[in-house]
């Protein structure tokens, strides 16, 4: 149990001044500054405490890259988002080769949950194989994917039990077949380094897409 007093806490709708919050097992218990239980709180001296960050897009920090594939770069980057205040991540991957995407995956996956002295890794974000490749950005020219079952399924079953998110160009041939094919097993597509047209982003919100990147064009 951990007890923080004398907050300024910022909640949802207000500010509350001069109060107090118990927290166990990741959940608060209480707010208010009464009836503490007989623990050691944790005085703040009227200091803001707030929920922390999620980031949803974050490709690396500290030196260290997602890309770098190896779980002590991921904490690297994990530690260094939590010292600013981000509690929750999704990594993201950037264009690389094939070997890359799935250890990138595999990390995701075995990491996925807690991170001692970190930010927690809540899903990950599949970011690169389906771009446009004139629209790729500062991303190395590699590995962009047309989607078919051979080369979609293996890293799809990689991501299988964590919240999983895909950026792709819906002008790209197949990009129709795949938000069709994973959305349905939860898969959350955005559209993202695209020059689509207006008519092929309206047709990608029929087929699944939900979000959109300001790289969208």
């Amino acid at each position: 149990m951990t007890i923080f007093q004398n907050v300024t806490l910022v909640l949802p709708d207000r500010v509350v001044p001069n109060t107090g919050l118990v927290a166990a097992e990741g959940q608060i218990i209480r707010i208010g500054d009464s009836q503490f239980p007989p623990t050691a709180p944790l005085d703040f001296g009227g200091m803001y405490l707030c929920p922390g960050f999620v980031d949803l897009h974050v490709h690396g920090g500290d030196g260290a890259d997602f890309m770098d594939g190896t779980a002590e770069a991921f904490r690297t980057v994990c530690r260094c988002h939590a010292r600013h205040g981000t509690t929750s991540l999704t990594p993201t991957s950037t264009v690389a080769r094939m070997s890359d995407y799935m250890r990138f995956l595999e990390l995701c996956d075995d990491l996925y949950g807690e991170v001692p002295g970190g930010a927690r890794i809540v899903g990950s974000h599949f970011y690169g194989p389906y771009f446009a490749r004139p629209a790729r950005g500062c991303h190395p020219d590699q590995d962009f994917l047309t989607s078919d079952p051979d080369n979609t399924e293996p890293l799809m079953q990689l991501a299988g039990k964590m919240p999983f998110v895909v950026t792709v160009a819906p002008e790209i041939p197949n990009a129709e077949w795949l938000v069709r094919a994973y959305s349905g097993r939860g898969v959350r597509f955005n559209a993202g380094h695209s020059f689509a047209t207006f008519p092929q982003m309206e047709a990608a919100v029929g087929w699944g897409v939900r979000t959109f990147h300001r790289e969208s064009a």
